[in-house]
């Protein structure tokens, strides 16, 4: 990693030429004047994951590897504890409605309203863990040069063509009164279209992976200033 040049206090930014002072000590993460980039990012679990959680719905500038690895490590960890957690209680609620006088109390209609209703809740937590992984997905792209549409190229071509595969290959009640295929050449078109869709999605998403392990680019780019590699 490039050693960042000491700045006596007071300093001047390399870039601006203003003085600036020291943070306690430390150099400013930014310039207060041309907002240059003079301190690496904190690359820790909890600054990670706190950098993804304050940039929640930001899809412009960069994310470092750390950022990315940490915080899909973290969405994995929580969304498997609380899947556990959840078919934990759902079984109580079950066993206590069998074997306990709680289904006297308790009609088997409301149980089942309160069995959805968690199940309604661990899908909204999910959902606002699996919003900072597109998000982040998308600065990492950028912080590797690469364009942020890779993502959405991605889950629409998987997806779609899995969609699209389904939906031609779902057998159709004919008039003679047997299962069978259609004739006509639609749904033949259509998983065809269904392949290549697939076959592209798989590929985008492989290259996405792929670009996810590679380096910061040192220095700034279109996308904006490296946090890793702040002076190139």
């Amino acid at each position: 990693m490039t050693e960042l040049p000491p700045i006596p206090s007071p300093g001047h930014c390399p870039t601006c030429q203003q003085e600036v002072q020291l943070d306690n000590g430390q150099l400013p993460e930014r310039c207060p004047f041309c907002h240059r980039v003079w301190r690496p990012a904190d690359t820790g679990f909890l600054s990670c994951i706190a950098a993804s959680l304050r940039q929640y719905f930001k899809l412009s500038g960069r994310a470092t590897r750390s950022e990315f690895w940490w915080y899909r490590l973290f969405d994995w960890g929580a969304s498997t504890i609380l899947g556990f957690v959840v078919q934990i209680i759902a079984g109580i609620i079950a066993t206590a409605a069998v074997n306990s006088h709680i289904s006297d109390r308790l009609s088997p209609a409301a149980i089942g309203i309160g069995t959805v209703i968690l199940l309604i809740v661990y899908l909204l937590i999910m959902l606002a863990l699996f919003i900072p992984c597109l998000t982040v997905t998308v600065r990492r792209l950028h912080d590797t040069g690469a364009s942020g549409w890779w993502l959405p190229l991605s889950l629409i071509t998987l997806y779609g063509g899995a969609m699209l595969i389904c939906f031609a290959s779902y057998p159709l009640k004919h008039s003679h009164g047997y299962e069978g295929y259609s004739t006509g050449l639609i749904y033949p078109i259509l998983l065809c279209c269904g392949i290549v869709s697939l076959l592209i999605g798989i590929g985008t998403t492989i290259y996405i992976i792929v670009r996810m392990f590679f380096d910061s680019q040192r220095g700034p780019n279109k996308y904006g200033p490296s946090a890793k590699y702040p002076l190139g």
